[in-house]
């Protein structure tokens, strides 16, 4: 019987998080006044930058405290 492991806990690939947090970074300073004005986008980065955070990115949770 094998067990499986939740989405949230699977192994990512090698330096997965660090583009992540370079790609949403990038879009954050680009888009800022369209995150915060539009409801839709603002949940999006939201749950990306949640996943972050679960993960131990200091990127991810500053960036999510400016958000907000």
């Amino acid at each position: 019987m094998a067990l499986k492991l939740s989405p949230r806990r699977e192994e990512l690939e090698i330096n997965t998080i660090y583009y992540i947090e370079i790609i949403v970074r990038k879009y954050i300073l680009t888009s800022r006044q369209k995150i915060r004005t539009t409801l839709q986008k603002k949940k999006a980065v939201v749950s990306i930058l949640n996943f972050l955070v679960e993960r131990g990115s200091v990127t991810g949770y500053l960036l999510h405290k400016n958000i907000l």
